[in-house]
């Protein structure tokens, strides 16, 4: 039972600690840009810290902004990450009336509850999904009696303002109440983008590995083998111009070529290093 406490103590001792520390770092960081792994990264001592934190860091980041305290996030700050989609704007009140979406709502969201209300009014043309057949209230306020989801945007332009001066009342209200949700689609949006591209720079790097069958000529570059990947190719390249000394002494990005590299290089005399590899092309062959 001691144990167990004591164990109970030092985990909430942990927590306060981070929190203390995330109170001081996080009015400092841009939202936009900023992840929960570099919070992580800046409240451990080692990469190993890191990730035994990084879930504790994330649940403690998740109840902060919840708590929605005016020192974690300074206010000005706050309305800044509303910018762009997430920019709150004026919606006329007779397409509020229909969609019952708010007075003061970014145009993503407005689109979303146009959506929404085509599906709960089955306006979809059922021949054709993406033509709305819109209703008599639709109809009015657009002046159409058919639209597509392509079109809707267009037709809800002049429906969607910028809130004025007055209004900021009701904008800032808006910010406080959808903070937490704003960040937490951001973290989600860079976290999928840094997944894709990881995904795109282990594609690049496996075919960066991957076997090509050599040409005759580049064979006899590569000391007479048949089947190598392009990093491998690169590297043989090299190999076989400093043992014959051909670079540029006067400047060794430059490349001279002997009768073996002309063939390669497209019959030029000199070749510059960087320009290796766009020649290599024609002499590798998927397998």
């Amino acid at each position: 039972m001691t144990m167990s406490s004591s164990s109970t103590t030092a985990q909430e001792n942990i927590q306060d600690t981070i929190r203390s520390k995330l109170r001081l770092l996080l009015p400092q960081q841009d939202w936009e840009t900023t992840t929960i792994r570099q919070l992580t990264r800046l409240v451990a001592t080692s990469d190993e810290e890191t990730e035994q934190l990084l879930p504790l860091v994330r649940s403690i980041v998740l109840d902060m902004l919840r708590e929605s305290h005016p020192s974690l996030i300074p206010f000005n700050q706050a309305k800044e990450f509303f910018t762009g989609l997430r920019k709150p704007l004026k919606v006329d009140r007779r397409l509020e009336e229909i969609l019952h979406c708010g007075q003061i709502v970014p145009r993503t969201q407005v689109v979303k509850y146009l959506h929404q209300y085509i599906k709960e009014h089955q306006l979809q043309d059922p021949e054709h999904k993406n033509r709305i057949l819109l209703d008599d209230a639709l109809s009015r306020l657009f002046g159409e009696k058919t639209a597509t989801f392509f079109s809707l945007n267009k037709l809800i332009s002049p429906f969607l303002t910028v809130p004025e001066e007055n209004e900021q009342h009701i904008v800032d209200q808006y910010v406080k109440e959808h903070l937490q949700e704003a960040l937490l689609a951001a973290e989600t949006s860079k976290r999928k983008r840094k997944r894709e591209k990881d995904a795109t720079s282990s594609h690049r790097g496996e075919s960066l590995q991957k076997p090509l069958k050599l040409s005759s000529v580049l064979s006899q570059i590569c000391g007479g083998a048949e089947y190598l990947s392009r990093c491998e190719v690169v590297k043989k390249i090299w190999e076989y111009i400093k043992e014959r000394e051909l670079q540029n002494p006067n400047d060794k990005r430059m490349i001279i070529c002997d009768d073996l590299l002309k063939q390669l290089f497209e019959d030029k005399e000199q070749v510059n290093s960087f320009h290796i590899s766009k020649y290599l092309s024609p002499h590798l062959q998927k397998i």
